[in-house]
């Protein structure tokens, strides 16, 4: 088997710990890029959630060729970080300079996203597969929790978004780990905050032949970039297959 973009083996939802844990290493890597303009990203979105918490902005962004109103607060930063921007690397590439607008007053580019993610169309294979994962009381309880003192907060209820689809979890029952000896690579990126690389660690403890390759640096957008499928070519054909694989970043300002 060759696995990569693992949900959580034993249902939804996705940690708060886990998403905060990508945005403090983005936050790292901006810092090591330009210490000066990037000091803190991570703190730094803390305060101006805080802040819109209290102030949500009425902003101006241009959609189609029209002028919109977008409310922006802290609700719509975190969903918008949670759902869009901790996936993509073209999207946490531009975020440490979004945060530095949003710092001097201008929320129009993280604002833009915001109402571009509320016409977001997602596809039917993604929504299939997240709500026949279903959800884990047990993980609900504790995504609560952490939620309470994370940066990115929770994310939407699995169920919200299965309704308007009518699907539900496979036969209605909880997901299990179940071992197996089946030879399988294991695939996970370090800034992956779709599926972190946490899942992976948890569903390998399952597979004793599997082997764990970890994309260093590498968002969910990478997950199928050519030197992945490269390794991936190399371990159905009998070729060993290194432990990690780095990845680049550049901020643009």
């Amino acid at each position: 088997m060759v696995l990569l973009g693992i949900l959580p083996p034993d249902g939804l939802p996705g940690l708060p710990k886990e998403r905060d844990k990508v945005l403090k290493e983005l936050s790292k890597l901006a810092r090591q890029a330009d210490p000066d303009r990037y000091p803190d990203v991570a703190g730094a979105l803390r305060s101006i959630l805080a802040n819109l918490d209290d102030n949500p902005r009425e902003v101006v962004v241009n959609t189609g060729g029209r002028q919109d109103v977008v409310l922006f607060g802290k609700y719509e930063l975190q969903f918008l970080t949670n759902l869009l921007v901790l996936g993509r690397r073209s999207l946490m590439e531009q975020f440490p300079d979004w945060i530095v607008e949003m710092q001097g007053g201008d929320f129009t580019n993280a604002a833009a996203a915001s109402q571009f993610l509320r016409h977001w169309q997602t596809s039917a294979m993604s929504m299939a597969v997240t709500c026949t994962t279903g959800s884990n009381p047990k993980r609900v309880r504790k995504a609560a929790k952490q939620a309470r003192r994370s940066i990115t907060g929770a994310q939407p209820a699995v169920a919200d978004a299965c309704e308007p689809w009518a699907i539900g979890p496979l036969d209605g029952h909880p997901l299990t780990l179940t071992k197996t000896n089946v030879p399988a690579l294991i695939i996970s990126g370090t800034l992956d905050g779709t599926t972190p690389d946490g899942n992976a660690k948890a569903l390998r403890r399952k597979l004793p032949k599997s082997h764990l390759l970890k994309l260093i640096g590498a968002t969910h957008s990478d997950l199928l970039a050519s030197i992945v499928l490269d390794a991936i070519d190399d371990y159905l054909g009998g070729a060993s297959v290194p432990g990690s694989i780095p990845f680049d970043w550049s901020f643009a300002q």
